[in-house]
């Protein structure tokens, strides 16, 4: 048997992908156990004068555990002080495990502390509920006009809580 996929053979290391297992009256049992990812996995049956055989699983997350908020890819986690300037905070759904939540329902209450806001639409605030989609919710910073540091915690019930930061720092300056 082969196995491609999170997973491991019962009794072996999760390095292992291939395993030799002897037929007692035409019938191959083993045991394979999730190694706590979510996945698609493959087991290859095959041998010699048979047909080879495919079984594919689906692993699934489990049930929401905590948030993970970190800056969403490719925006900055240091922003000029100018009162214009933006970046994106994301909340990330995981199970205990650390596999993302895409079946996630919950509602993220970012707050923030420092110098900055959250922007909500048209106005500015410094705390706005947000539902998770797909697993994720975004969050839009705005700096003030002071450097410093902005505190943003994202909360949601049942769930752990987290937080993150970011710079704000003095823009280029200019001769008049």
């Amino acid at each position: 048997f082969n196995i491609n996929g999170p997973g491991e053979w019962n009794n072996y290391s999760s390095t292992v992908t291939s395993v030799n297992i002897t037929a007692i009256n035409g019938i191959a049992t083993l045991e394979f156990k999730s190694n706590n990812q979510s996945g698609t996995i493959w087991i290859i049956g095959f041998g010699l004068g048979i047909s080879t055989g495919y079984l594919q699983l689906t692993v699934v997350p489990g049930p929401p555990y905590q948030l993970n908020l970190r800056m969403k890819q490719n925006y900055p986690s240091v922003i000029f002080a100018d009162g214009f300037a933006e970046t994106v905070v994301e909340s990330v759904v995981y199970d205990y495990y650390g596999n993302l939540v895409t079946g996630a329902t919950n509602t993220v209450l970012f707050s923030l502390s420092g110098e900055g806001s959250i922007r909500s639409g048209p106005e500015t605030v410094k705390m706005v509920s947000i539902k998770v989609v797909d697993g994720k919710a975004d969050v839009h910073i705005r700096s003030s006009t002071k450097t410093g540091q902005i505190l943003i915690t994202g909360e949601s019930a049942g769930l752990i809580m987290s937080s993150t930061t970011i710079t704000t720092q003095a823009g280029v300056a200019y001769k008049i």
